[in-house]
């Protein structure tokens, strides 16, 4: 009698154990009791993530403290999900198929910065490349002017307002 082991989708025929072994056919002669097990393993993992920034738009002009966020998928389960900005390293955002991360905009420059994501799912894939957008930081800057006169403050001016 020949038998063959057929996995399910999602896994793979790791080999037999009994009567027979090895990972090919088995071939078995009948001519008394005899016993032979399949055995199969979960088929490794090996599809990344993927993820979608979805707020601020591309190209938005922001000003002091945002929320960024965005949408993750996998085929199993995402992991984690985290976001840096201009190259720097990543931080862990809040929740994985919905996430979200907060960026005050007052500790970077005016001028143009761009937001990156990234997802890992439970078997450790990373998102291929990451989720990014460019975004135009834009906060008022002002001045304090202090003056004073026989050490007693006569005057508090915010200028640039």
């Amino acid at each position: 009698m020949t038998l063959s082991a057929t996995p399910a989708q999602g896994s793979v025929f790791a080999g037999w154990s009994g009567a027979c072994s090895g990972t090919g056919s088995c071939v078995l002669a009948m001519n008394a009791d005899l016993s032979a097990n399949a055995e199969f393993n979960r088929a490794p993992d090996a599809t990344p993530p993927s993820l979608a920034i979805t707020a601020p738009a591309n190209g938005a002009t922001v000003s002091s403290a945002i929320i960024v966020t965005g949408t993750a998928s996998d085929n199993v389960a995402v992991a984690s999900v985290a976001g840096a900005v201009d190259g720097g390293g990543y931080s862990l955002a809040a929740g994985t198929a919905s996430w979200s991360f907060s960026l005050n905009t007052l500790s970077l420059a005016n001028g143009s910065h761009i937001i990156a994501a990234r997802a890992t799912d439970s078997s450790g894939n990373i998102s291929s490349g990451t989720s990014s957008i460019a975004v135009n930081v834009k906060n008022r800057r002002c001045k304090v002017r202090l003056t004073r006169t026989n050490n007693v403050m006569k005057t508090l001016s915010l200028l640039g307002l």
